[in-house]
C-alpha cells in the first residue's frame, strides 16, 4: 500500500530512468509482462535470473550424509518449506493442507506470525506432524533439503516475486510444489517439469499435489533430476555473472559504435 501511494511521486523518475537506459536487466519474464513501467521498454530488457552457489547445495561431505540418513529415518515422508513467517508466504494454507497429507512438514524460518501459526497447528491437532523449527544454519538447512521428499513454496501473493528458496531446493535435486502466481515463482520451477503448480490459497489442491509427489517416487525422482539440471544451467552464480557481464559489454560496444 505504501508503495502504491508513492507511485505518483516516483513514477515519473522511474520512467525517465528507463527511457535513458541502454539495457534493463530483470530476473524473470514475468517482471516485464506484469510491470506497467517495464512493458513499454520490453525491447531493452534482458532476463538474467538470480544465481546461487549450486555446487555448495548439491555437494555433501561424510558428516552431512550421516545427518541426512538420520533425518530420513526419522521422517520418511518429509516435506520442507522455508521463509519468513509472514502472510504472503501462505504457510497458513500449507498447515491446513497437512490435514489431508500423510507426511511430516518442517517449516524453517522466523517472523511475526509464528505464534498464530503455532496456534493453527495445535487447533488442527497437527503437533506431531508439523513443526516450526525457526532459524537454521545453512549446513543444517542443506541436510534438511536433501533429506526431504519434496519442497513446497505455498505463497499466496505477488509479493513473492522469485523464490530463491526453491532454487536452493532444486540444487539439492528436489521436486517442487509451488503456486500459480503472476510472478516468476512458477517460471523458476515449471509445472509438470520440475514442479507441480497449484492455485494460490487452495489447501485442497496443495494437499493433492504434495500427496502425488510423496506417493509416486519414480515420478518425483525424475522431477528432482530435472530440478538439479535447471539449477545448474539457469540459476548458477557463474551463469548469472557471465550473462550480466555480457549485457554490460554489449551495451558499451553499442555506445562506442554509435
Amino acid at each position: 500500500m505504501a508503495q502504491r501511494r508513492l507511485l505518483p511521486v516516483v513514477g515519473p523518475f522511474i520512467r525517465r530512468t528507463l527511457r535513458r537506459a541502454d539495457r534493463i536487466i530483470v530476473s524473470t519474464p514475468a517482471m516485464i509482462e506484469q510491470s506497467p513501467f517495464l512493458k513499454p521498454f520490453a525491447g531493452k530488457c534482458t532476463v538474467i535470473p538470480y544465481g546461487i552457489d549450486v555446487d555448495y547445495w548439491k555437494s555433501l561431505d561424510a558428516g552431512e550424509l550421516t545427518r541426512i540418513a538420520e533425518l530420513r529415518a526419522l521422517h520418511p515422508r518429509l516435506i520442507v518449506a522455508t521463509g519468513r513467517l509472514v502472510a504472503y508466504k501462505g504457510f497458513h494454507v500449507l498447515i491446513d493442507a497437512m490435514r489431508d497429507v500423510d507426511g511430516t512438514l518442517i517449516i524453517v524460518g522466523t517472523g511475526a506470525l509464528e505464534g498464530a501459526l503455532r496456534q493453527r497447528i495445535e487447533k488442527a491437532g497437527l503437533e506431531e506432524r508439523v513443526r516450526l523449527v525457526g532459524y537454521l544454519e545453512r549446513r543444517e538447512l542443506k541436510c534438511l533439503l536433501h533429506a526431504c521428499r519434496v519442497f513446497t513454496m505455498p505463497s499466496v501473493e505477488e509479493s513473492e516475486t522469485f523464490g530463491i528458496a526453491q532454487v536452493e531446493a532444486m540444487a539439492c535435486g528436489k521436486p517442487i510444489v509451488n503456486t500459480r502466481l503472476l510472478t516468476g515463482v512458477p517460471w523458476v520451477a515449471r509445472d509438470g517439469i520440475e514442479a507441480r503448480t497449484v492455485p494460490p490459497g487452495s489447501a485442497s489442491a496443495l494437499a493433492d499435489a504434495l500427496t502425488r509427489v510423496l506417493d509416486h517416487e519414480d515420478e518425483a525422482a525424475a522431477m528432482g533430476a530435472r530440478s538439479l539440471r535447471r539449477a545448474e544451467t539457469t540459476f548458477s552464480f557463474s551463469t548469472f555473472l557471465m550473462d550480466t557481464l555480457k549485457v554490460f559489454s554489449d551495451a558499451v560496444k553499442a555506445r562506442c559504435a554509435s
